[in-house]
């Protein structure tokens, strides 16, 4: 008896410290929902925009997963989606949300965001890209319920039988199985702030020259200088004499209001020199 009762502890004990199938990476959960949002300019092997889909938020990170010879699954930060042996998820660093990152179809369930997928749609990724309806990250949902009743009239005339996904937890969890995704995360995390920090001092020496060009323009502007607005026709002291384009008017003004010719709508150009000048 007692030896019977030490086996059924340990069967116990290691049916607890077993991770149940399906459950995502410590920390983090998985959004079921598919085709919430458009993965086209972040993810590589994405042709098809969905309409109406907003485009993930760009602090979130594109996670590939490429299937191996042996079925386990290999993460990089690059791939291509395009092929049928990678997947691409994303990563919520705020939320430690992890879902699909694939496009949604042409067709969308009114306000449950799942993908549909119909018989039209060509499934190859090499013509097609990558899609809910082609990717091995989601399963069927079994039960649709009264979601597609106002698409039943057009499916009936057409023939088409429609099929909605949804992440398929299971699959994705084992593609997991050995990926740290919080290390994972971290570093992609820092390389977005680095590229933040980096976009932001490009942006002010952008800045700061432009504004380096401008006041070398006006401190040197001379009779016949072409400026935004008009020409320089005499100097006045620390003023300037400028005859305005279109109208011919002749304005007296300071030197800190001149701006150098660049392209600008010709609607937009008028309305911008009379707020100046007049």
């Amino acid at each position: 008896m007692r030896y019977i009762v030490a086996f059924f502890i340990c069967i116990l004990l290691v049916a607890c410290s077993a991770q149940p199938a399906g459950n995502p990476p410590s920390g983090w959960h998985f959004n079921k929902k598919v085709g919430e949002y458009d993965f086209s300019d972040r993810v590589k092997g994405i042709i098809q925009r969905p309409p109406g889909r907003i485009s993930m938020p760009s602090h979130w990170h594109i996670l590939y997963l490429t299937k191996q010879e042996d079925a386990s699954w290999r993460a990089s930060q690059v791939g291509d989606a395009s092929t049928p042996s990678t997947e691409a998820i994303y990563l919520d660093p705020d939320t430690q949300t992890i879902g699909l990152a694939a496009s949604g179809t042409s067709l969308q369930t009114n306000g449950q965001a799942a993908s549909v997928c119909t018989k039209v749609i060509d499934y190859d990724r090499k013509r097609s890209g990558y899609l809910a309806c082609n990717s091995e990250l989601v399963s069927t949902v079994k039960d649709l319920g009264v979601i597609f009743i106002p698409l039943k009239p057009l499916m009936k005339l057409t023939g088409d039988d429609i099929t909605a996904f949804e992440l398929d937890q299971t699959v994705l969890a084992e593609a997991l199985e050995k990926v740290n995704i919080d290390l994972v995360a971290s570093e992609l995390s820092a390389q977005y702030e680095h590229q933040q920090i980096a976009a932001k001092k490009a942006m002010l020496g952008q800045k700061a020259e432009r504004e380096a060009q401008t006041a070398y323009f006006r401190a040197h502007a001379t009779v016949g200088t072409k400026t935004l607005c008009g020409i320089v026709i005499a100097e006045i002291g620390s003023l300037v004499e400028i005859q305005l384009l279109g109208n011919k008017q002749r304005v007296v003004a300071e030197r800190d209001k001149l701006e150098m010719p660049r392209a600008i709508h010709g609607a937009e150009h008028i309305h911008h020199c009379a707020r100046t000048f007049l």
